[in-house]
């Protein structure tokens, strides 16, 4: 009987120890499967996280040209004394081609030539005008053509934001 006892005691501490190490088993899975749950919802707050900062970063880049052109731009419509900053106009004409879509590059390539030719027209009235005797043809033509590229870039200024208000909100990004 006491071997009875014993054996039955044995039996059923190995089926106890079966149950743990399963109860166990099931457990270990259950937190694997959070584990794996938790890394899920973390790797998607990363992902979101990059999206979100390569938007930042196109949204800056794309400010930073909107800023040297407008700048620019201003410059040349006030005909005033600082002079324009080629190299950052070009540098900024350059990228826009990668940050906008052809309408916004071909905005800033028609201001730049505009540009251009408001300060050639403006140097060259000038070499005329210091002539000992100015030729009037010359000096009507370069006159027309410093004011018609003051007109264009005084409209250019006054449409410039709306040209560029698609591109210029992180949501449209």
């Amino acid at each position: 009987m006491i071997l009875e006892c014993i054996k039955s005691t044995t039996d059923n501490s190995i089926a106890v120890a079966t149950v743990i190490i399963a109860a166990s088993a099931v457990v270990i899975a259950a937190l694997t499967c959070i584990i794996l749950y938790s890394q899920t919802l973390i790797l998607k707050g990363q992902r979101k996280d990059s999206q979100y900062k390569i938007k930042v970063d196109l949204f800056n880049k794309r400010m930073e040209v909107y800023q040297v052109v407008k700048d620019q731009l201003r410059i040349a419509a006030a005909d005033s004394k600082p002079k324009i900053n080629y190299a950052e106009l070009n540098s900024a004409q350059s990228k826009a081609r990668f940050l906008f879509d052809d309408k916004i590059h071909k905005a800033i390539e028609k201001i730049v030539e505009t540009i251009i030719t408001q300060e050639t027209a403006s140097r060259n009235l000038s070499t005329v005008l210091s002539d000992p005797q100015p030729d009037p043809t010359q000096i009507n033509n370069f006159s027309n053509l410093k004011s018609n590229a003051a007109k264009a870039l005084l409209a250019a200024s006054y449409s410039f934001d709306d040209i560029f208000s698609d591109f210029m909100t992180l949501n449209k990004i």
